[in-house]
């Protein structure tokens, strides 16, 4: 009988050690019990979507005439395709590229009239305008230009503003 309670407490002393062995942290093996997080790559699918670009068709130049004389100065000028023009406190505002022509109305006692160009367009900033004869011009920058009849000084200057 004593056999019979010693196999009896070797039984309960092994069920109990197995029993706590798995309830007991292994320090050495540590790394292998906690699971870590393994980083994945994401891929994405990039769709190239292009958008239609709309370009306005180029602006085709006008050319203007203005009639100038000694009695009125900078009298009007018209669109040469008689589109309507606004011209008023004698300003003209027009785009790069456009051409403007000055040209004399009726015949003047003065037979020349000097234009002149206060940004000076014109060699010596001046232009001459006689009869059957016309100053033409073709703006290539935009800016505010202003014109002057040297003969006549008590006409107001005509402004020519050119955007782009």
């Amino acid at each position: 009988m004593k056999h019979i309670k010693f196999i009896q407490i070797v039984f309960i002393v092994i069920v109990i050690s197995s029993f706590l062995s798995g309830c007991v942290e292994n320090k050495k093996d540590k790394s292998a019990a906690t699971p870590t997080a393994t980083p994945t790559a994401i891929v994405q699918e990039t769709i190239a979507v292009s958008t239609p670009t709309i370009t306005p068709a180029p602006r085709m130049p006008l050319k203007y005439k203005a009639y100038v004389d000694e009695s009125y100065g900078f009298k009007r000028v018209i669109e040469t395709t008689y589109k309507e023009v606004l011209y008023t406190n004698l300003t003209l505002t027009i785009y790069t590229g456009d051409n403007v022509v000055w040209d004399r109305m009726g015949t003047e006692s003065k037979p020349i009239l000097t234009i002149i160009s206060d940004q000076g367009l014109w060699a010596n900033g001046t232009a001459r305008l006689m009869n059957n004869k016309v100053i033409n011009y073709t703006f290539t920058e935009p800016g505010t230009y202003t014109f002057r009849i040297k003969e006549v000084r008590r006409i107001l200057p005509q402004t020519i503003i050119v955007k782009s």
